[in-house]
């Protein structure tokens, strides 16, 4: 059988966010800013603890940094957001919401169900970074019930919607790792800057 890619499903647990230990301080929280930034709005659901409240982001939750909103706790078909931050950024318990569907997404270890590896390496010359130094991986995931295939320059991430794809460790490309998958990275720099729609039914797409 003649086929680009094998599939493996994914089982193993998997590191989300960025650790923290307990007296580190987050440099990049700001807890008086807006929401996001000064065009973009997110507010929980009228039927959360707290309700019609804006989602403070980035937010600390047991030292784990959160830019979007991952999976709720308990409700794992919704999404979940803190409404207040201490002043180094970590969540204040009994303060959180459910995302509206504007909210930024920030993808985690329970939205990824298949991983599809390309079956040779990427073509980056470690010189220069291109098209060529997407590896050609792809990752399924299922956000509020919409499957979503990501990689090779398909869909938009971040505020600004940028697209990306999924490229080596040791590609010459500046690269971001990807919270949901360890040992897995991604970048913006080999995607053609051309607007791309946002994914309906819910904001943005964080990765890391």
């Amino acid at each position: 059988m003649d086929t680009k890619f094998f599939y493996i499903f994914v089982y193993i647990v998997f590191t989300t966010g960025i650790p923290l230990e307990e007296n580190d301080v987050n440099p990049a929280i700001d807890n008086e800013k807006k929401p996001i930034d000064e065009d973009y709005f997110c507010v929980t659901e009228p039927d959360s603890k707290v309700p019609n409240s804006p989602c403070i982001f980035p937010f600390n939750y047991k030292g784990v940094v959160y830019e979007g909103c991952p999976i709720d706790r308990e409700d794992k078909i919704r999404r979940w957001c803190s409404t207040k931050t201490n002043e180094i950024g970590k969540h204040i318990q009994g303060n959180h919401g459910f995302c509206s569907p504007g909210c930024p997404v920030e993808l985690v270890k329970d939205d990824v169900y298949m991983v599809k590896l390309p079956m040779k390496p990427s073509e980056d010359s470690n010189e220069v970074c291109s098209k060529l130094s997407c590896n050609g991986m792809f990752v399924d995931v299922n956000i509020r019930g919409q499957h979503v295939t990501l990689g090779e320059c398909e869909y938009g991430i971040g505020p600004k919607n940028q697209k990306f794809c999924f490229v080596n460790g040791d590609s010459v490309c500046h690269k971001t790792l990807f919270k949901g998958l360890p040992g897995i990275y991604y970048s913006t720099l080999p995607c053609p800057n051309e607007d791309v729609p946002f994914i309906s039914e819910f904001g943005y797409l964080t990765l890391g």
